[in-house]
């Protein structure tokens, strides 16, 4: 499956607000180069400026962890995964949650999987 299912009008797989971003952080993942060396991978909505964000991260030992979320697990403007936890946060594979339903938010997808995939003491908060 590939980015090209989001073009397809009858595949509720593949209706998300967030499938296009999902896509695109997942093709960076895969074919990077920074990836190859990286830590973690974080999504930052282009909209918003943390400071301090990145001294933030440097007292942190990222091996730690597997993934970053914000304070509110229903916000997804910043959101990240360990490189090895990369398809558990990111894999545009479906958008089944672990409630059995479909969720067609891509907000209801992060939170279905840092909260069902990843133990919240390895979760940077």
């Amino acid at each position: 499956m590939g980015a090209q299912a989001v073009r397809l009008p009858d595949d509720y797989l593949y209706t998300s607000k967030g499938t296009s971003e999902m896509f695109a952080i997942y093709y960076a993942y895969e074919r990077s180069r920074l990836t190859k060396t990286a830590k973690f991978i974080i999504k930052i909505t282009c909209r918003y400026f943390v400071p301090e964000f990145e001294n933030f991260l440097k007292n942190k030992n990222v091996d730690e962890y597997f993934a970053l979320r914000q304070n509110n697990p229903d916000n997804c403007e910043i959101v990240g995964s360990h490189i090895n936890n990369v398809s558990d946060i990111f894999m545009p594979g479906h958008f089944r949650n672990s409630d059995g339903k479909w969720h067609h938010h891509i907000e209801s997808v992060y939170k279905d999987r840092l909260l069902t995939r990843v133990p919240e003491e390895r979760i940077i908060v």
